[in-house]
C-alpha cells in the first residue's frame, strides 16, 4: 500500500473517531436536558454518529462480510481444479486442411501442452510436420511424444508411424528424381 493511501485512511480513521465522540458528548449532554428541547440535541448526535461510522465503513464492512464473502465464493465458485474436457482438433485439422501449416503446427504443440498423453496430437502433428517439408520438426515431435507417452503401445504407434512417414517421404523423393517408378 502506497504512504498516500495510508495516509488517506489514517485521516478518515481519525476524523471518524472525532465524530463518534463528538457525537457521544452531544448525545451525553442532550440526555441530561430531559425535556423537547433534547430532540435537536439528540438528531444532530445521532448525525453525528453516522457520519463517523460511515467514515470508517469500507474497512469495516470489508472486515465484517469476509467470513460471508468466503461461503458465497466456495459455494458458487468451488476452488477444486476442473477437469478438461476432451481435446478439440477442430481448428488444427482445418488448418492442416487449408495447408496453413504454421497455424496447425501452433496449434497441436498446445494440444500436446495441455494434453502431453494425447496419442492422435502427437501424430497429426508429425504428419503436418512432414506435409510442411519439415522432417527436423516432425523428429523432434516424435522425440517429445516418446518421452511424454507412458503407454508402450502409443510409443510404438509413434514410433510405426515415424518410420512410416519417413519412408513415404523417401519414396516420394526418388520418384521426383526420376531414379524409382513408384
Amino acid at each position: 500500500m502506497l504512504l498516500w493511501d495510508f495516509l488517506k485512511i489514517a485521516f478518515r480513521w481519525m476524523l471518524a473517531f472525532v465524530f463518534v465522540v463528538s457525537g457521544f458528548i452531544v448525545g451525553m449532554v442532550a440526555m441530561k436536558m430531559g425535556s423537547l428541547l433534547a430532540a435537536p440535541p439528540l438528531v444532530f448526535a445521532m448525525f453525528l454518529l453516522v457520519v463517523g461510522v460511515v467514515l470508517i465503513s469500507p474497512e469495516l464492512i470489508d472486515w465484517a462480510t469476509a467470513p460471508i464473502r468466503s461461503f458465497v465464493d466456495h459455494l458458487f465458485f468451488p476452488r477444486t481444479p476442473l477437469k478438461p474436457g476432451p481435446p478439440d482438433y477442430t481448428l488444427a485439422r482445418y488448418y492442416r486442411q487449408e495447408k496453413r501449416y504454421t497455424e496447425a503446427l501452433d496449434w497441436y504443440g498446445r494440444l500436446l501442452r495441455a494434453y502431453p498423453q494425447e496419442l492422435d496430437a502427437a501424430l497429426e502433428a508429425m504428419e503436418t510436420a512432414f506435409e510442411s517439408g519439415d522432417p527436423v520438426l516432425a523428429r523432434k515431435i516424435r522425440k517429445t511424444a516418446l518421452r511424454k507417452l507412458r503407454n508402450e503401445a502409443a510409443r510404438q504407434d509413434v514410433w510405426k508411424r515415424y518410420a512410416s512417414l519417413l519412408a513415404e517421404r523417401e519414396d516420394l523423393e526418388t520418384v521426383a528424381d526420376g531414379n524409382a517408378v513408384k
